[in-house]
């Protein structure tokens, strides 16, 4: 078996990152849902509500995929910048190897100081190459969370029931927490209690866009299974419920799903293991 040389062997490394690959430009018309909504015809009643709904529907759609498309274009022009980098790095490496063919000196000294120098050459070039491949596992594992979470929160979106009452009094409610409110209480009837306009030195329930919605058995699995469905039901519905954020089992959620941890507040109220609160964006009264 015929051993190939150092050169070959940087040469092979140095062609793993070939090529120039590169970002297409991100574009396209914006789209205004609100003029949108503005320019439309008008609307009364029930139908002025389901139109509105549609339309915060599609404008929080439009604004998460451009959120989403950001990170994307982040992610493929670390990609870019990290191949031209390593091609860089392998073709200064094996330029040098070239250029050193032969020892300084036809001596056994000379003889092993060529040995080193190839050695430390070979072993850059794999630090080279196996750094690239890290970031780049690194990278596949990024961009397939971000396909994660676009699934999760492109879940089907059934017909939301917002016409009948719900749990909560609904005085002092602004319009979208009224529709949380009704549709929460609409499609989980274990939901007995949901807290919503009360004074606090927060402004979320004073100004009426907040909810507590008590979760029975909440320390059982039962209960925590229960409050993880209604937490996904308002992502999934999050643009005609108009969702901003969650609070639930110590962790605020976003509108997109993402989370994190909250500091430790002292009792399963306080950190949110009882109930969610759930704040909407208001919408008006």
């Amino acid at each position: 078996m015929t051993v190939p040389d150092e050169v070959t062997v940087l040469a092979r490394a140095h062609e793993l990152f070939a090529g120039s690959p590169g970002v297409a430009r991100s574009g396209g018309p914006a789209v205004d849902a609100q003029q949108v909504l503005r320019d439309g015809q008008p609307l009364s009643g029930a139908a002025f509500d389901r139109y509105r709904q549609r339309a915060a529907q599609a404008h929080f759609d439009l604004r998460s995929g451009g959120a989403t498309d950001a990170q994307l274009l982040s992610i493929l022009r670390g990609a870019v910048d990290d191949h031209a980098e390593a091609r860089h790095q392998t073709r200064v490496i094996l330029d040098a190897a070239r250029a050193d063919s032969a020892p300084a000196a036809d001596t056994p000294m000379g003889q092993r100081e060529l040995m080193r120098r190839r050695i430390a050459r070979l072993r850059a070039q794999s630090r080279t190459v196996s750094g690239a491949r890290a970031r780049a596992l690194r990278r596949l594992l990024l961009l397939r969370a971000l396909a994660y979470q676009r699934r999760r929160g492109a879940g089907a979106r059934g017909p939301l029931n917002t016409t009948a009452a719900g749990r909560a009094d609904e005085k002092g409610l602004q319009h979208y927490t009224k529709l949380m409110n009704r549709a929460v209480s609409a499609a989980f009837p274990q939901i007995r209690e949901i807290g919503g306009w009360r004074e606090d030195r927060l402004h979320w329930h004073p100004d009426g866009l907040a909810l507590d919605i008590m979760i029975p058995n909440y320390d059982t699995p039962a209960g925590r299974d229960l409050g993880n469905r209604i937490v996904e039901f308002l992502i999934r519905n999050r643009g005609p419920l108009g969702l901003d954020h969650m609070m639930w089992r110590q962790r605020q959620i976003n509108a997109n799903g993402t989370s994190s941890l909250m500091g430790d507040r002292g009792s399963d109220t306080e950190n949110h293991f009882d109930h969610i609160h759930v704040v909407s964006i208001g919408g008006g009264y």
